[in-house]
């Protein structure tokens, strides 16, 4: 299966759209505003089912393998 997750530009206010929950929990928080704006950009993922392990392997888009620092 091929999935594809769009990508964001927040503006301002990051993290406000989803972190405005907690105030549920403490209605003392200051309302949070955020203007953010969607991008045909995102990430894109091949994923095959295992059914003991979880494999997690990323490249670029020439298709070289990305190993983190």
């Amino acid at each position: 299966m091929r999935i594809f997750v769009p990508g964001r530009l927040c503006l301002f206010g990051e993290h406000s759209d989803w972190a405005g929950e907690y105030r549920s929990v403490n209605p003392l928080l200051e309302k949070g505003y955020t203007l953010i704006v969607g991008t045909n950009q995102g990430i894109y993922a091949d994923v095959l089912s295992n059914p003991t392990e979880l494999i997690i392997r990323t490249s670029f888009n020439d298709g070289r393998g990305y190993e983190p620092l």
